[in-house]
C-alpha cells in the first residue's frame, strides 16, 4: 500500500501562494509591456515590472496570513520563537 501523502506545512503553503501570485503578476505585466521593439527593451521592462511583482508578493503574504491565521501549534514552532 502506498504511503499517505503528508500535507505541506503552513509556511510552505504560504510560500507557494506568494510565489505563484508574484510570478503571475510579473508575467501579466511583462505581457502588457511587450512591443515590437521588445528585444532591445526586455531587460529594462523586466526591471520596471519586478518592483510591482514584489509588491504583489508582499500583499499576497499579508492576504495569506489574514485568510489562514497561524494556529497555536504553528506559533510555537516558528523560527522567531527560538524553538
Amino acid at each position: 500500500m502506498p504511503e499517505p501523502i503528508t500535507p505541506l506545512s503552513r509556511q510552505d503553503q504560504r510560500s507557494i501562494f506568494v510565489w505563484f501570485l508574484g510570478i503571475l503578476a510579473f508575467l501579466y505585466l511583462m505581457q502588457a509591456t511587450l512591443t515590437s521593439e521588445a528585444a532591445d527593451e526586455l531587460i529594462e521592462d523586466a526591471s520596471n515590472v519586478t518592483g510591482f511583482a514584489m509588491m504583489t508578493m508582499l500583499a499576497a503574504g499579508t492576504l495569506w496570513d489574514r485568510l489562514h491565521p497561524p494556529s497555536e501549534q504553528d506559533q510555537e514552532t516558528t523560527p522567531e520563537s527560538g524553538n
